[in-house]
């Protein structure tokens, strides 16, 4: 959690794998209360590093509508 332009760049800078569509999505506009889920194979927080995550899901507000 947390405000732009911060998170968005967080959160592209980690997803380093996963589908082209929302990894394009999310690369063209991460709006207000957007969602990215990533997951890591990793042992402990110190093996965090960029492109370390796969994108798994992106969800915006208008695709809750």
């Amino acid at each position: 959690i947390g405000h732009n332009p911060g998170i968005a760049d967080l959160a592209q800078g980690l997803a380093g794998s996963g589908e082209r569509a929302p990894l394009r999505r999310m690369a063209a506009k991460f709006p207000t209360a957007a969602l990215a889920v990533c997951e890591f194979d990793l042992d402990g927080w110190r093996d965090l590093a960029p492109e370390s995550g796969r994108l798994l899901d992106f969800t915006t507000p208008k695709d809750l509508v």
